[in-house]
């Protein structure tokens, strides 16, 4: 039997990471009504540009403060580090795909010296103390801000035979519904269950290893 050819699409805020590092950044960098914002949008009484880019682009701190500020808080999720080792050692593609800015994202896994993984994010650009946010992974037939999940999901598969997606966000949904095994916590576990789709509960990645471990030597067999 041939060996399949598995990728994995991975969240980052509060799945890789333990907390939201855009909220680390925002508590940090960010006027004081970020939260009120925050919570305007979660009310839909604003678009999602109102809260993803308004209080980042009026941040003024350069770059390479912000970074060390999220290396000095931001933590991966328990047995991350091993499980990204693990795809590497079985050829399994790893791939980020994020709601979340492309810095702050790359800064965490500098962090750790993580150099293998694509990353599909809210890309930025930085002049001196200022940002602006360039969404360029979105697509005309998505509704979602900043990037179409899915639109990366379909240019994985044709190269996949198992598309394992792990998440934790409302967001995750769509790309969750397309994949074949799903890891998911918080919204993305409550969506699955009240649309009766089977997933798999995670709260950190060895529980994720061991899965996808069954899944590979199932394919050995």
């Amino acid at each position: 039997m041939a060996k399949k050819n598995i990728t994995v699409l991975i969240d980052f805020d509060d799945t890789i990471t333990t907390t939201n590092v855009a909220h680390i950044v925002l508590s940090e960098f960010a006027e004081p009504n970020w939260p009120e914002i925050r919570q305007q949008f979660i009310r839909g009484e604003i678009p999602p540009e109102g809260y993803f880019e308004t209080p980042f682009e009026n941040i003024s701190a350069e770059k390479s403060i912000q970074e060390n500020h999220i290396q000095q808080h931001a933590e991966v999720r328990l047995g991350f580090i091993e499980f990204n080792k693990f795809c590497i050692k079985n050829d399994i593609t790893i791939v980020i795909v994020s709601r979340g800015l492309d810095y702050y994202i790359e800064s965490v896994l500098n962090k750790y010296e993580i150099t293998n993984i694509p990353i599909f994010a809210v890309p930025t650009e930085f002049t001196g103390k200022k940002m602006k946010i360039i969404p360029k992974y979105t697509d005309s037939n998505c509704n979602q801000w900043g990037i179409c999940k899915c639109s990366v999901l379909e240019k994985y598969r044709k190269s996949s035979d198992v598309i394992i997606y792990i998440g934790d966000g409302q967001n995750d949904l769509c790309p969750a519904r397309k994949s074949n095994i799903i890891f998911a916590r918080d919204a993305l576990l409550r969506h699955c269950k009240q649309e009766n789709i089977d997933f798999f509960r995670f709260s950190d990645f060895t529980s994720i290893q061991t899965e996808v471990m069954k899944l590979i030597e199932e394919n050995n067999d």
